[in-house]
């Protein structure tokens, strides 16, 4: 039997409802005794790549998590600024609030939210997920710690492959639901680190383990890595002629990473040497690569905003990075 309050307010009128309510929601700032923070690090990244930083906050709730955006609620108010607000540029989330209204929270014990926001993008998965997650043994947080992941991540094709195929065993992790609200005592907040080399490590470590190397001898070679695949990587090449015409001549590999399975994506990056790749995040994925990948290469995209995170993980990689623009 359908919930009345489904029926009565279906799902898209309770998003309007939500986005139209969302500027008026209270807000409410923590106190500072309810905040301990229990590590940071800070690194100054070579040339322009500015800083990153790794650090964790435990928080004294009790806390409600939004099931969409992973964004914290204090007694019904939305929790603003988030504590360890990312240094990162990400879409603005939009928590769905109604359920402040009429949900009973399920009670959890401490956790912490894998991902803050509102994206499931591959290049969230790889520089926000993968990082914010390994960090937490870096941090040495306790084992049984409950990892929770967003349905707006946690419904995406890597992060179901990453738990089927066990990246994060044994650490236990949940997916939210929609229909519900978590609720804890203690949230522990990981800031999310991009250029940390134990990191990043343990990144390639953990790969390395769950998808061994079969053995088989392929030649190393460029890839052009794109979601919208090769008609998208054919009009961004448009105006660099040596690259449109590797891609329309087939002699440059072209893969959209949405549509390859984790296990063979990390596959493909491995025998890689120069992954090429717009300024929409697909770059991101280097941290699957392991140790053959030498050089980035970001194609400017003159629809969207320049892309902070390549410089820093090819920082963090010690990677060269060639930034190209058909203007």
């Amino acid at each position: 039997m359908k919930r009345l309050d489904a029926v009565l307010m279906p799902a898209p009128y309770r998003a309007l409802a939500s986005r139209l309510m969302l500027p008026a929601w209270p807000r409410t700032r923590l106190a500072d005794d309810r905040i301990a923070r229990l590590a940071e690090e800070t690194q100054l990244l070579p040339g322009d790549a500015g800083t990153d930083r790794l650090g964790c906050l435990r928080l004294e709730g009790p806390f409600d998590v939004d099931p969409l955006s992973g964004l914290l609620f204090d007694d019904a108010r939305l929790v603003a600024p988030q504590p360890g607000e990312e240094l990162l540029p990400w879409p603005p989330a939009r928590p769905d609030v109604t359920r402040r209204l009429r949900m009973k929270p399920v009670l959890r014990e401490p956790l912490t939210v894998l991902h803050h926001g509102g994206e499931g993008s591959f290049a969230a998965f790889c520089s926000d997920v993968l990082p914010r997650f390994f960090a937490l043994d870096h941090l040495a947080l306790p084992q049984d710690l409950l990892v929770v992941v967003p349905v707006s991540m946690g419904m995406t094709d890597h992060v179901q492959d990453a738990i089927t195929d066990g990246i994060f065993r044994p650490r236990p992790v949940e997916l939210m639901r929609t229909g519900r609200v978590t609720r804890a005592d203690t949230v522990f907040v990981v800031e999310r680190p991009l250029a940390h080399a134990g990191i990043l490590a343990r990144i390639a470590e953990k790969l390395a383990a769950v998808y061994p190397d079969d053995g088989a001898s392929v030649e190393p070679a460029d890839l052009f890595l794109c979601e919208g695949g090769k008609a998208r990587a054919e009009r961004l090449a448009a105006g660099l002629p040596e690259l449109r015409e590797a891609v329309a001549s087939g002699r440059l590999e072209v893969a959209d990473p949405r549509d390859l399975p984790l296990r063979v994506l990390v596959a493909r990056l491995r025998r890689t040497v120069r992954l090429i790749a717009p300024s929409s995040g697909e770059l991101s994925a280097a941290v699957l690569a392991g140790g053959g990948l030498t050089r980035l290469v970001e194609i400017a995209d003159p629809f969207r905003p320049a892309d902070p995170r390549p410089a820093i993980i090819a920082a963090g990689l010690g990677l060269s990075l060639e930034r190209l623009s058909a203007r």
